[in-house]
């Protein structure tokens, strides 16, 4: 009897940390959208007519269908988050819409990589911003966290790989040594999450 009542509270503290994950990654959602669609406008404002401009447009309506779809998911949990709900669900919804923005952010560095190198690096600059600032932003979500700076990063690093020269080759390097980085510190910062939530209910 003990042993049932004691798993029974293991599973409602499962449960609560599990709904605390989604909840705190649903509160970092707003000031994310703004950001990331401030740079979306103005990666788009800056290659315009320095890519091809077709592909510029539809990158950048993609990207604000996505933008759209991840502040309706915001809204439609804030609606329910005071209420049971599927868990599973929501963790998969909330990953597969981080990771489709993240595939955006992918596809910019590998189909819109301009010939001018100021403009490279402008866009590199972007994209490692972007990439910085989801680490604590997705830090209550291990798999979305992950799965994003891998689809952000690992485009960027194939596209520069290409080019075909030592200095590409090294910038290459540099943005997987760099990719590494913020896979390790984002690991670290999750650990540092789920510890605190674990022990605010376990108390």
């Amino acid at each position: 009897m003990q042993g049932q009542v004691r798993a029974n509270a293991t599973d409602l503290s499962a449960i609560a940390v599990a709904r605390k994950q989604l909840t705190l990654l649903n509160r970092y959602t707003a000031p994310a959208l703004i950001c990331t669609l401030a740079s979306a406008l103005f990666l788009a404002y800056v290659l315009y007519s320095r890519v091809d401009n077709q592909l510029l447009m539809l990158w950048t309506i993609v990207i604000l269908i996505l933008l759209g779809l991840r502040s309706i998911l915001m809204a439609a949990f804030n609606a329910i988050r005071e209420k049971p709900y599927n868990i599973s669900m929501w963790r998969s919804a909330f990953t597969g819409s981080t990771v489709a923005v993240g595939l955006c952010w992918g596809a910019a560095a590998y189909f819109l990589f301009p010939q001018s190198p100021i403009y490279q690096s402008f866009l590199l600059m972007i994209l490692a911003g972007i990439a910085a600032g989801s680490v604590p932003i997705l830090a209550p979500l291990l798999s979305a966290g992950v799965l994003f700076l891998i689809s952000v990063l690992v485009p960027l690093i194939i596209i520069l790989l290409q080019q075909g020269t030592e200095t590409y080759q090294a910038m290459a390097v540099v943005v997987s040594i760099y990719t590494i980085f913020l896979l390790v510190t984002f690991t670290q910062i999750h650990r540092g999450s789920m510890s605190s939530i674990k022990l605010h209910y376990e108390n």
